[in-house]
Parts: structure tokens; C-alpha cells; sequence
């Protein structure tokens, strides 16, 4: 299967590539940024502060330092009551397009927009599924791991 949900923290994941959804001025001071940051270590702080202000139209990309993954895709997440549903499938598919482009093979993500904005979770799976699955018809070789520490164990 090319993509799968998992209840593995991200920060866990032995995967090339992982996604950090945060703030434009990339402070990682709680959530899921703060948990990457404190794992990868005092460099990708520093290295994200030289890089923002992050733009909601690009992903800036740093090395894993610490973690696991390779690499750590940086992405402004949208803000869903102002910019709709589109937004949040846009932003899927620009962090898979981004993935493809930096030749990355296996790339784990959480679901966008809940745990930051609120966005009801269900409907962000459904979203990150419908866009997943256009998607991979063109580039089968990217597997996706979506992390929902949530889902029970299968």
C-alpha cells in the first residue's frame, strides 16, 4: 500500500522525509514543532529562525539533524475557516509534489490542520485520502505514512 495511517509519533518515524506543520516565524514553542525541535536538536531552531518568515505558498526544507528522517519539510498550515478546505488539499498536494521533486521516497506527515487549527480530524483524513489517492496514480513509488497518534493499533 502506497500510503498508510499510523499511531507512531512522527518524531519516531524512520522515514527520508517528515513534516513539520508550524507558525510563519517557524518558533517551535508547542505541539508537534516543539516535540521535532526538541529531538532534532538546538540546530534546527536555529537553522528555521535564519530561514523565516515561512510563506503559506512554499515549504522550506531542513536536514533532520537529530531525528530519524533525513529531512524536515517546514509548512505554513492553512487557515481553514478563512481559506476553506481547499486550502488544507492544496497544501497536501504541495508537500507530495515537494516530496516527488526532491526525489523522497518514503515521507511521513500528521493531518493538517487539527491539532493547530482545530480543523475537525475526520475530515482532514478524508482530505489527506482523496488527495493521496490522486495523487500516487502518477508517482506510485512515494510511500506516505500519515501520522494520527490517535488511530488504535492494528
Amino acid at each position: 500500500m502506497p500510503y498508510e495511517f499510523v499511531n507512531t509519533p512522527i518524531e519516531q518515524m524512520n522515514v527520508e522525509a517528515i513534516v513539520n506543520p508550524t507558525n510563519m516565524f517557524m518558533q517551535f514553542s508547542d505541539g508537534l514543532s516543539a516535540r521535532l525541535s526538541e529531538c532534532a536538536g538546538p540546530a534546527m531552531q536555529q537553522d528555521c529562525t535564519k530561514l523565516a518568515p515561512l510563506h503559506a505558498d512554499e515549504i522550506l526544507i531542513t536536514q533532520g539533524y537529530n531525528l530519524p528522517a533525513k529531512w524536515v519539510f517546514h509548512v505554513l498550515v492553512p487557515q481553514w475557516i478563512e481559506q476553506g478546505e481547499e486550502a488544507i488539499s492544496l497544501c497536501y498536494a504541495r508537500i507530495l509534489q515537494d516530496a516527488v521533486t526532491q526525489r523522497i521516497h518514503s515521507l511521513a506527515m500528521p493531518l493538517l490542520c487539527c491539532e493547530q487549527v482545530g480543523f475537525p480530524k475526520e475530515r482532514s483524513r478524508q482530505l489527506a485520502t482523496e488527495v493521496m489517492d490522486v495523487f500516487l496514480r502518477k508517482h506510485p513509488t512515494l510511500h506516505i505514512y500519515i501520522t494520527d497518534e490517535q488511530t488504535p493499533s492494528a
